[in-house]
C-alpha cells in the first residue's frame, strides 16, 4: 500500500513535468490497481504450488516498475512511467498474502491474522503520502542529482526497498509444508472406488413400480428446489457483497487519487501540505476499522454494510460545490 499512495502527492506535479494535464495524473496512480486484477489471477493459481516464487516474481516486478518510474523524468517519457506503473500492479502481492494467512493460519486465528493484514495496510497507506512530503523536503536541502530529483525520487526509493526485500525473501523465506501430493492421489483413488461401488448398488436394484416412481420423482423435484433455494440464498447475497465492496473501493480510490488536483486547483496546496493530508486519511482508517470491529458484536452486517453506505453518501454530499465558494472544511 506504500507503493501504491507513495507518488498521489507528487503525481499531478509529474504529468505536468512531462507535458501532459495534471489531471491526467490519476492516471498514473490507476494504472497499478488496473495491473493487479490481472495478477490476483495469476497469483491465485501460482500460490497452489509455492509461495516463494511467486513472492519473488511479483517483488522483481514491483523494483523493475519503480525503476521505469524513476527514469521517466530524465528520460522525459510518460510511457516510461506508466509502464512502471503498470509493473508495479503487476506486482502486487496482496492476493499472495491472503492466501498465505488463509492456508498457514488456524481457523480460531484467520480473524485476528487479517486484522493485522487490514492495519498493516492502512498504515502502509499513510506512510506513502508521508514519506513523499518528507522526500520534497529533502530534496530542497539539496539532496538531488541529474537522475534523482524531488519528483521522481519516491520510485527511487522504493526500487532500493524492493531489492532489500527481494534480498531477503530469497535468503530467508521458506515455503511453509504442504500435503503429500502421493496421499492426496490415494484418496482420490479412494473416492472415485467408492463412486464405482455406490453406482454398481444403483444398477443391481430391482425395477420400481409406478407410484414409487412417481414418488421419487416429486422427492427429487422438491430437492432441486431446495437445491436452487439454497444457491440463491448462498450465492446472491456473496455477489451483493463483492458489488458493494467493489462500490466502495471504487469511491475511496476516486477520492484519493483526485485530492491531489483537487487541493491544488481550489486551495493552492502544495505537494507537502498535500502528502501530510493523505497521511491524516489514511491514519483515520486504523480507528475507522477498530470500531467497525466493536460494533461487529452488537449490529449485524447488514446494518454494518447499510450504515457504512448512508456515511459514505452524506460524505460525497458534503465535498459537492454548490455555490461560487468552495471553502476548505467542507472538503475535509
Amino acid at each position: 500500500m506504500t507503493n501504491y499512495y507513495i507518488v498521489a502527492p507528487t503525481s499531478g506535479s509529474y504529468a505536468a513535468k512531462l507535458g501532459i494535464s495534471p489531471a491526467l495524473g490519476s492516471l498514473i496512480i490507476g494504472m497499478t490497481p488496473t495491473a493487479a486484477l490481472v495478477s490476483t489471477v495469476l497469483y491465485s493459481w501460482w500460490t497452489r504450488y509455492s509461495y516463494k516464487s511467486a513472492l519473488i516474481f511479483a517483488s522483481s516486478f514491483s523494483a523493475i516498475g519503480n525503476l521505469f518510474y524513476a527514469l521517466g523524468l530524465p528520460f522525459d517519457s510518460i510511457i516510461l512511467v506508466l509502464i512502471g506503473r503498470l509493473l508495479i500492479g503487476f506486482g502486487s502481492a496482496r492476493s499472495i498474502n491472503r492466501t498465505y494467512i488463509a492456508d498457514s493460519y488456524p481457523r480460531n486465528e484467520r480473524t485476528a491474522a487479517s486484522a493485522w493484514f487490514v492495519t498493516a495496510g492502512s498504515l502502509g497507506m499513510a506512510a506513502g503520502p508521508a514519506l513523499s512530503s518528507l522526500l520534497l523536503y529533502a530534496d530542497r536541502a539539496g539532496l538531488h542529482g541529474a537522475y534523482i530529483q524531488d519528483l521522481n525520487s519516491t520510485g527511487w526509493l522504493m526500487f532500493l526497498v524492493w531489492c532489500v526485500y527481494l534480498g531477503c525473501l530469497v535468503v530467508y523465506f521458506r515455503d511453509p509444508p504442504r500435503k503429500n501430493e502421493q496421499s492426496v492421489l490415494v484418496q482420490k483413488e479412494r473416492e472415485l472406488q467408492q463412486q464405482q461401488q455406490q453406482q454398481q448398488g444403483e444398477e443391481d436394484r430391482p425395477l420400481l413400480s409406478n407410484t414409487k416412481s412417481s414418488y421419487l420423482e416429486s422427492s427429487d423435484s422438491l430437492q432441486d428446489g431446495r437445491k436452487k433455494n439454497k444457491f440463491l440464498s448462498t450465492y446472491v447475497p456473496v455477489a451483493t457483497t463483492f458489488l458493494i465492496y467493489f462500490v466502495l473501493k471504487l469511491i475511496l480510490e476516486c477520492l484519493m487519487t483526485s485530492t491531489s488536483s483537487i487541493t491544488h486547483f481550489y486551495f493552492g496546496w502544495s505537494e507537502n501540505i498535500i502528502g501530510f493530508f493523505m497521511m491524516a486519511l489514511g491514519l483515520l482508517m486504523v480507528p475507522a476499522n477498530l470500531v467497525v470491529a466493536q460494533f461487529s458484536h452488537r449490529y449485524s452486517d447488514r446494518e454494518l454494510i447499510i450504515g457504512m453506505q448512508v456515511v459514505i453518501g452524506i460524505g460525497c454530499l458534503i465535498m459537492m460545490q454548490f455555490g461560487h465558494v468552495y471553502p476548505v472544511f467542507q472538503y475535509i
